[in-house]
C-alpha cells in the first residue's frame, strides 16, 4: 500500500490519498510505488509495481488494474488536486528488477514577498534594513563598501558536492536594462531548514535605479521577480 499527499511551499498540509489491492491478503507486501515526477502544471505521475487487483481512483469511482504476474508495472497520473488522470499496468516476467524512480524536475525557486504586494522580502546583511538600499555604505565590515542584500527564498536546496555557484541572480530596471549580480552566499535559514537565504552584493551601476527587479536562478530554473529599491 503507498499514498500521495501534497502540501503548499510552507509545509501545510493540503490532501492526501491512498491506494491499495482489494480483496487480496498480503498483496499490501507487493504493492511499492518505486518513482514520483512533478511536471510544470502540477500533475503528478507515479510509478511501480503491484499484485493481484489494485484501485488507483481516490474518488467514489473505481480504477482497477489487475496483475498477469507476481510484479507488474503501473503508471498512474494525477491531477494537481489530487484526481486520477489515467492510470495502466504492463505484465513483467520474474524476477523483476526493481523500477528505477522517475527524476523529479528541479522546482522553481521562489523568493518571498512582502504580503499582498510585489515587493521583495529582503534586508541589509549587515543593519538588518530594508529597502530602499544605498549601492555604497560604510556599514561594511570590509574595505568593499558595496551594499549586500539579503534575500529569502523557497525551493532552493544545494545538492552534495554543489556550492552556491549554482545559483545566479539579476536585477532589471525600468527600462529593461539587466544588471547582473554576484552571489556571495547560499544558507538555510537558522531553524527554518525549509527558507533558503542568499546574499548578494550590489553593482556600482545600479545607483540611483529606483525600483528593480530581482530573480535569482538555480541550476538554470529561474524564480519570480520581485521588487527592491535601490537610491
Amino acid at each position: 500500500m503507498f499514498f500521495l499527499a501534497k502540501y503548499d511551499g510552507g509545509g501545510n498540509f493540503l490532501w492526501a490519498h491512498n491506494f491499495g489491492p482489494t480483496g487480496l491478503s498480503g498483496a499490501e507486501n507487493l504493492t511499492i510505488a518505486a518513482g514520483l515526477a512533478i511536471d510544470q502544471g502540477g500533475n503528478a505521475y507515479i510509478t511501480g509495481q503491484f499484485y493481484g487487483q489494485i484501485d488507483f481512483d481516490p474518488s467514489n469511482n473505481q480504477a482497477l488494474l489487475t496483475s498477469l504476474g507476481i510484479n507488474d508495472a503501473f503508471l498512474a497520473k494525477y491531477d494537481s488536486q489530487g484526481n486520477l488522470a489515467s492510470a495502466g499496468g504492463t505484465p513483467t516476467p520474474t524476477p523483476t528488477p526493481t523500477p528505477t524512480p522517475a527524476p523529479t524536475p528541479t522546482p522553481a525557486p521562489v523568493l518571498l514577498t512582502e504580503e499582498n504586494t510585489e515587493r521583495a522580502v529582503a534586508l541589509d546583511s549587515v543593519t538588518l534594513m530594508r529597502d530602499p538600499f544605498p549601492v555604497i555604505t560604510t556599514h561594511n565590515f570590509s574595505a568593499d563598501q558595496r551594499t549586500r542584500v539579503t534575500l529569502f527564498a523557497l525551493n532552493v536546496d544545494l545538492l552534495p558536492g554543489e556550492n552556491f555557484s549554482v545559483v545566479t541572480a539579476q536585477a532589471q530596471d525600468t527600462q529593461g536594462r539587466i544588471y547582473p549580480l554576484a552571489v556571495e552566499s547560499v544558507g538555510k535559514v537558522p531553524a527554518f531548514d525549509w527558507l533558503t537565504q542568499i546574499t548578494l552584493k550590489l553593482p556600482d551601476e545600479l545607483t540611483n535605479a529606483g525600483d528593480v527587479r530581482v530573480s535569482i536562478r538555480l541550476r538554470g530554473v529561474a524564480s519570480n521577480n520581485p521588487i527592491i529599491g535601490i537610491r
